[in-house]
């Protein structure tokens, strides 16, 4: 054999050459139109080769294309379509009632979940899931967006939830967005959307969840949380010994970065269970968040609660901001309008530096107060500003713990006590008590400084 010399110059054109050709390659690849298919229920013939039935058309089309339109009405009876790699499934949108084209009758824990790629990138529209136990399990992905979708019916013999992501596996981005969750389950527990210990950004919006048992948006992530423009209404009482609208933070995941919370805008109608909120937080991390704050929700209830709290803390909810928030009892019996319990439920920790300002309870007879700190010592430090508490059978403000701030509020039509203090070295200024059924104050603690407050009687 002859050896071929040549020449240094020509390799290195030659080199150059084999980059750019690997690189025009790779853009080829990246631009490549994405492979699709439509899956219709009732016409095997657009079936991926091999299905046997609806489910297996629907899991070989997910599995081999990157987005998959589905149309008619698929019975997946107890069993589920798992997602392997990025892809978007979509339904055909709605009729002229409204009424979606595209359902998923059944599925199991997930009709359609995600176990097994961390790194895929999902997208759910415009489908109706009636009957399952779960409609979407998560467990796996780097982004999430489900919109227009409705979740009923669910069912299982714990409960069911309607939507559900987990663990340490769900990253990136998640938009739950324009949703209906309509869950009516009978079991002991029923959420509408679950979110439990994710590291991801998560943006609920403009989704109406009711007929929930437990919680109807329960959200807990490393992440930043924005929960907003959603209305809630809650359903018959099942055997939870008690529900929330809301519950949002971060509890029991590993110290780490924290984004920012926003609970805001949102609508809650409670009624019909003995022990029922309508936001509760709790944060065991707050000091690593620039901003957590809950405003301009209006927390509305329609039957006795006796046990009912508008706004709970829990837990290390710390350097809270909460602001215009209206809850209106109706009229009805209430625990209380806002209450401060990091006892409550073993969740005892400090809860120190929140400020409530302009906030409103309104028409409540309330067993304990419209406001309640009840957790001695381990509530410190909180400011109560320009807020309005009116129209409330039972006592104004009640406060066990030490150094909070009651500055410019106003208490109108107070059947019992304006403000119980039985903690130490409060601060009450400015305030307005009108219509004062008790009195205006009584002071059962130690060093508490009360200074022109007016009694308008």
């Amino acid at each position: 054999m002859r050896k071929v010399l040549i020449p240094l110059a020509i390799v290195g054109v030659a080199l150059s050459v084999g980059l750019l050709t690997t690189d025009s390659e790779a853009l080829a690849e990246d631009s490549a139109p994405l492979a699709t298919a439509t899956v219709d229920a009732q016409d095997p013939a657009s079936w991926p080769a091999g299905a046997a039935n609806v489910v297996e058309a629907v899991q070989k089309a997910v599995d081999q294309y990157d987005i998959v339109h589905l149309q008619g009405t698929f019975d997946f009876e107890n069993d589920s379509v798992s997602i392997t790699h990025s892809v978007e499934i979509l339904g055909d949108g709605t009729d002229s009632l409204g009424n979606h084209t595209t359902r998923i009758i059944g599925g199991g824990y997930g009709a359609i979940t995600s176990t097994v790629d961390p790194s895929a990138q999902i997208v759910i529209r415009d489908i109706e899931f009636d009957g399952p136990e779960v409609a979407l399990s998560i467990t796996a992905s780097q982004g999430v967006e489900v919109t227009g979708c409705t979740i009923k019916n669910v069912a299982a013999p714990w409960g069911g939830t309607g939507m559900r992501l987990s663990g340490a596996g769900v990253t990136g981005s998640v938009a739950i967005e324009e949703n209906h969750f309509d869950i009516s389950a009978a079991g002991v527990w029923s959420f509408g959307l679950y979110v439990q210990q994710i590291y991801a950004d998560i943006v609920v919006r403009d989704n109406a969840v009711e007929n929930f048992n437990t919680t109807g948006l329960w959200v807990n992530s490393a992440g930043s949380i924005v929960i907003a423009d959603n209305t809630i209404v809650s359903g018959p009482p099942g055997a939870s010994p008690y529900r929330n609208g809301i519950l949002v933070g971060t509890w029991w995941l590993p110290s780490g970065d924290r984004g920012n919370i926003e609970v805001v805008d949102n609508t809650i109608i409670v009624g019909g269970h003995p022990a029922e909120g309508g936001i509760a937080t709790e944060d065991s991390e707050q000091e690593l968040r620039d901003i957590c704050r809950v405003a301009d929700n209006k927390i509305s209830f329609i039957d006795d609660s006796t046990e009912g709290l508008g706004i709970l803390l829990l837990g290390h909810s710390s350097n809270w901001t909460f602001a215009e928030n209206v809850i209106d009892g109706g009229g009805h019996e209430l625990l209380s309008g806002i209450a401060l319990y990091p006892g409550i439920e073993g969740f005892s920790a400090p809860q120190e530096g929140n400020i409530f300002v302009e906030n409103e309870v309104t028409s409540a007879g309330v067993v304990f107060g419209a406001v309640v700190i009840d957790a001695s010592a381990l509530a410190s430090d909180n400011r109560f500003l320009e807020n309005r508490f009116g129209d409330i059978d039972g006592d104004g403000i009640y406060v066990d713990g030490d150094n909070n701030q009651f500055i410019e509020n106003r208490l109108d039509s107070i059947a019992g006590d304006g403000f119980l203090l039985i903690g130490d070295n409060n601060l009450l200024e400015e305030n307005v008590l009108h219509d004062i059924g008790g009195q205006d104050v009584v002071d059962l603690g130690v060093g508490n400084h009360v200074t022109e407050d007016d009694s308008d009687d």
